[in-house]
C-alpha cells in the first residue's frame, strides 16, 4: 500500500492517492494508532478539498470526528461533525446527514449532556425511516435506550430496547441483535430482575461468539459477573470476570479491562476482602485517568473512599469521596452525587462530625428522590445523629 502511494504521488493522481489515504486511516484508526489515522484522515481530507469532493470531504471530516471520539477529545470531534453536516445537506445526501447527526448525539451522550443527546438523535430518527435505513433506525433507538437508561429511566429504556430488537432480527443483523440483549440485560439488572437480566446476556453470548465479536463476547461475560455479583454469588462472578478481563486485555480494551477490574474489587469488599478489593480499584483508576473516562474515574475514587471509609481510614475515604464528588459535578451525574453524599454522611457519622453527617445526608436526599430505599437510608442516618 505505501508503494502504490508513493507512485500515486509521483504521477500526481490525487484521487487515488486521497483513497489509499482513506484507507490507511481506517486501519490505523481500528488497528489503535490514532496519531497515524488523523495524519492519513488529514492528508486525505486536503486532497478531496483541493478535487472539490464534496462527499469524500465529508467523509474525510466524519472518519477524523470519529477519530477524535474515540480520544475522548468530544469538543474537536464536534467541531469535525459540525463541519461535515453542512456539506451532506449541501449534497442532499439523507443517510450521510442521518449519522452524522447521529454521531454528535454519541459524542453528547459521552459527555452525559442528555438533552443534546436526545434531540440530535431525534433528529436524525425520521430521516432514517423516510430512507428506509432499518439498521440506521434500529441503532437510533438503541442509542435512544441507551440515554434513557443513562438517565435511570429504566421501563423506557426497555421498551426501546424492545422496538429496536425485531428491526434487527427483521434484517439479520446478528450484531445489532446480541447488542440490544445485552442492553436489556443490563436494564433489567438494573431493575432488579436478575433471571431476565441473565437470560438476555445468555442469549447474547452465543451470537458475540458466533460472529467473532470478542469484545461483545467479553461485555457479556462482564455482565453476567456483574448479575452474580449482585445476587453474591461471588465465585461465580470472579470466575466470569476473569474471563472478561483475559478477553479486554487481548483486544487492547483499556476501558473493558479497568470496568472488569472494578467488578472484581466490587465483588472483593462485598465480601469484606478490602486489602485486594483496593488492589483492584487501585488497578483500574490510573487506566481511567489516562482514556479520559471521567465517569469510572470518579466511580474508582467512590469505591476506594468507600472502602477506606468501613477500614476507618477517615481522612484517605474524605480525599477520594470529595475528588469523585466533583467530577460526578462535572459530568452532571446526579444519582452518583447522591451516592457519593450519602457515603460522606456515613463517614462523618462515623468519624463523630454529626453536623457535617447531617448536612451531607440532607444534600443527598435531594439527588436521591427517585431511589426511596436510598432517601430512606438518609433518613435513618439523620435520625439516628438526632
Amino acid at each position: 500500500m505505501d508503494k502504490a502511494l508513493t507512485i500515486y504521488e509521483a504521477l500526481g493522481d490525487f484521487v487515488r492517492q486521497a483513497s489509499v489515504l482513506t484507507t490507511f486511516g481506517d486501519t490505523y484508526h481500528y488497528s489503535g494508532n490514532p496519531i497515524r489515522a488523523l495524519e492519513s484522515h488529514e492528508r486525505a481530507l486536503h486532497l478531496y478539498k483541493k478535487l472539490g469532493n464534496r462527499r469524500s470531504e465529508a467523509i474525510a471530516l466524519r472518519k477524523l470526528g470519529g477519530v477524535k471520539a474515540a480520544q475522548s477529545d468530544y469538543a474537536q470531534a464536534e467541531t469535525l461533525y459540525q463541519q461535515a453536516l453542512p456539506i451532506y445537506r449541501e449534497i442532499n445526501d439523507r443517510l450521510g446527514e442521518a449519522n452524522v447527526l447521529q454521531s454528535l448525539g454519541d459524542v453528547k451522550q459521552a459527555q452525559s449532556k442528555h438533552a443534546e443527546a436526545e434531540r440530535f438523535f431525534q433528529q436524525a430518527l425520521p430521516i432514517h425511516r423516510e430512507i428506509g435505513n432499518r439498521m440506521g433506525e434500529a441503532n437510533v433507538i438503541q442509542s435512544l435506550g441507551d440515554l434513557k437508561r443513562m438517565q435511570d429511566d429504566y421501563a423506557q429504556a426497555e421498551n426501546l430496547y424492545q422496538q429496536a430488537l425485531p428491526i434487527h432480527r427483521e434484517i439479520g443483523d446478528r450484531l445489532g441483535e446480541a447488542n440490544v440483549l445485552q442492553a436489556l440485560g443490563k436494564v433489567n439488572r438494573m431493575q432488579g430482575k436478575y433471571s431476565q437480566a441473565e437470560k438476555f446476556h445468555q442469549q447474547a453470548l452465543p451470537i458475540y461468539r458466533e460472529i467473532g465479536t470478542r469484545l461483545g463476547e467479553a461485555s457479556t461475560l462482564q455482565s453476567l459477573g456483574d448479575v452474580k455479583r449482585v445476587q453474591s454469588e461471588y465465585d461465580e462472578a470472579e470466575q466470569l470476570y476473569r474471563q472478561a478481563l483475559q478477553i479486554f486485555r487481548e483486544v487492547g480494551s483499556r476501558m473493558g479491562e479497568a470496568n472488569t477490574l472494578s467488578g472484581l474489587g466490587n465483588a472483593k469488599a462485598a465480601q469484606a476482602n478490602y486489602a485486594e478489593a483496593e488492589k483492584f480499584f487501585e488497578q483500574a483508576l490510573p487506566i481511567h485517568r489516562e482514556i479520559g473516562n471521567r465517569l469510572g474515574e470518579a466511580n474508582a475514587l467512590q469505591s476506594l473512599g468507600d472502602v477506606k471509609r468501613v477500614q476507618s481510614d477517615y481522612a484517605q475515604a474524605e480525599e477520594f469521596l470529595t475528588k469523585a464528588m466533583g467530577i460526578f459535578a462535572t459530568i452532571d451525574d446526579k444519582y452518583s452525587q447522591g451516592t457519593t453524599l450519602l457515603s460522606l454522611a456515613r463517614l462523618h457519622r462515623a468519624s463523630g462530625s454529626k453536623q457535617k453527617a447531617e448536612q451531607s445526608a440532607r444534600r443527598a436526599m435531594g439527588f436521591l428522590a427517585a431511589f426511596p430505599n436510598l432517601v430512606k437510608a438518609c433518613d435513618k442516618i439523620i435520625r439516628d445523629l438526632s
